[in-house]
């Protein structure tokens, strides 16, 4: 099937950027997404509207040009106006195109997401990886929704929850991201002495061994699942040799959760001749109390 996978711009988080629309790194869940689904057989495209600059009409107008089967997106609960609006436009301008939501908004409130938003067919909640491309292969071939673990839906005007979806336990069986699919000279973050480079994200792990009460993890029941050292720095040296990247941000909750894998990996970088800056979030436990600080090491 034909797939676009979609981050409208919302521009929620821009305060963030102090000002500088050029610091934008890629929609990593997208890119996970497109990977497994490339790899069942399907076409898939990525729009990525924060980085190409796109309005809301130019973003729908650029995925319909793919004539799609099937459009997603993800929004954590800020961005969720923004995606709503999207998809609504999207189904308005092709009524047969099925639409998808997933992320941290929907996953939480799928229910309230199909009721405020009667334009999305689907939810993805959690992990989408293995639940996406399950959708995909049903839209495709046809059979019972209701067999797809981790989805909501509507069925005779009521809407559907099917029972959660089991982490994905082996990670590392999990493809890179398709980082093919996007143009890595948008995304950039500011290095010290060099200004802005060209950079991208990594996940070296899923989950976090804390249960933050202020955190959407709090409820997520999945397990702290790292990546083998060798699975990151293979990543990180297929981003430094084959997409020009020099500067990487950890996406891990807790990246520095084991002390020895963390020098494993370190070490691994410049083994490898990796010439890279990269980024990430810590986490420790103090006196009973889980503290979050940010660290940024440069290599």
């Amino acid at each position: 099937m034909n797939v676009v996978l979609v981050r409208p711009d919302a521009g929620v988080y821009r305060r963030f950027k102090l000002g500088r629309r050029k610091i934008v790194l890629p929609p990593l869940g997208l890119l996970y997404l497109a990977s497994v689904l490339e790899r069942g057989g399907h076409t898939v495209h990525i729009v990525d509207a924060e980085a190409e600059g796109l309005t809301l009409e130019r973003a729908v107008e650029k995925t319909l040009s793919f004539r799609p089967d099937i459009v997603g997106a993800g929004a954590t609960t800020p961005e969720m106006p923004t995606v709503a609006e999207f998809l609504r436009r999207v189904k308005e301008s092709s009524g047969e195109t099925v639409t998808i939501a997933g992320g941290f908004h929907p996953s939480a409130l799928p229910a309230e997401t199909l009721k405020e938003s009667p334009w999305i067919d689907f939810v993805v909640r959690g992990e989408g990886e293995v639940t996406l491309s399950e959708l995909v292969r049903v839209l495709e071939s046809g059979g019972e929704y209701e067999t797809i673990d981790g989805i909501g839906f509507r069925k005779d005007r009521r809407i559907v929850l099917t029972r959660p979806r089991p982490p994905i336990m082996n990670v590392d069986e999990i493809p890179f991201p398709a980082r093919h699919l996007v143009d890595p000279e948008n995304y950039k973050m500011p290095v010290p002495g060099e200004g802005l480079v060209r950079s991208t994200m990594v996940q070296t792990s899923r989950g976090c061994p804390y249960r933050c009460i202020f955190c959407y993890r709090s409820k997520d029941p999945a397990p702290l699942r790292p990546h083998s050292p060798e699975y990151v720095v293979n990543e990180l040296e297929e981003a430094v040799r084959r997409y020009g990247v020099r500067g990487v941000v950890f996406a891990d909750d807790t990246f520095t959760f084991s002390k020895k894998r963390t020098i494993q990996i370190s070490n691994m970088i410049v083994e490898r001749g990796l010439d890279i800056h990269w980024y990430c979030l810590t986490g420790t436990v103090w006196q009973g109390q889980t503290r979050l600080t940010e660290r940024c090491w440069l290599l």
